[in-house]
């Protein structure tokens, strides 16, 4: 229904190949090693490393211009050998609030999935009934998890957000559509998904048509309330508020809505 984001941070040349130097191999079947990075960027193989594991103790402009090189050269560090090399395992943690086991499993599917491809290590955290997420995710980096994956509701807590921000540490949030600061995000346009679905529904003839939407305070909520009503306003309907209920991203919510 609505359209998929990814906020996500080249040319193949043929080059000079190194025996023993570890190698990957991109898209076009052309083997690029971190010595080739090395070589082309005019930097050593360690300064080369030290950029790929986002080692702060590289200078901003040494980091830009060898990200760039990478970029150009299509090089992709292989996964396994750098958790072999680095003498441990890649750690990622998947931090979730969300009362819904079917929401929770499909998030938790697709992160086990990704990570498998990746080599890494999945750390899932259970930051409910009042637990202190802030304490929680700090807990996490100072064990060695390298970022983590915020779902909803904690993706969209301001203060949660910027607290992360000033930490400085790798981290992506599920189904927060406004960036803050040099944060990863994915999201769907709610408020255009929502507007489709009524419009399906108004097609059919349909005129009274409810709306069960989540938590007030979640972005997602007013976004979807916002879509149901301008489908409407096009349809020349006003909105009806005893049509609208609240629910809480659950099953159960959403029966117990549509049954009052």
């Amino acid at each position: 229904m609505g359209e998929c984001f990814v906020k996500f941070m080249g040319k193949i040349e043929p080059i000079k190949r190194r025996r023993g130097s570890r190698q990957d191999r991109d898209a076009h079947g052309v083997r690029v090693t971190i010595d080739d990075v090395a070589l082309r960027s005019g930097f050593s193989p360690m300064t080369v490393s030290r950029v790929i594991n986002a080692d702060s103790n590289v200078k901003a402009a040494t980091r830009e211009h060898i990200q760039k090189i990478i970029a150009d050269m299509g090089y992709s560090p292989n996964a396994a050998a750098r958790s072999l090399a680095g003498g441990k395992e890649r750690r990622i943690a998947l931090i979730y609030q969300n009362p819904s086991a079917a929401y929770l499993s499909r998030i938790l599917f697709g992160s086990l999935e990704r990570a498998r491809h990746l080599h890494a290590q999945l750390v899932v955290e259970d930051c409910g009934s009042g637990r202190d997420a802030k304490k929680a995710i700090e807990h996490l980096y100072a064990s060695g998890v390298e970022g983590v994956v915020l779902t909803p509701p904690l993706s969209d807590d301001e203060k949660l957000l910027r607290h992360l921000i000033k930490l400085k540490r790798p981290f992506a949030v599920v189904a927060n559509w406004q960036p803050a600061g040099d944060m990863a995000l994915i999201y769907i346009d709610d408020r255009h998904a929502a507007r489709r679905m009524t419009e399906y529904l108004l097609s059919l003839g349909h005129r009274r048509i409810g709306l069960i939407e989540g938590p007030t305070g979640q972005k997602a909520s007013s976004e979807r309330e916002a879509g149901y009503r301008d489908a409407l306003q096009a349809a020349g309907i006003d909105a009806d508020m005893a049509l609208i209920a609240t629910g809480a991203f659950t099953f159960r919510s959403g029966m117990i809505a549509a049954e009052n």
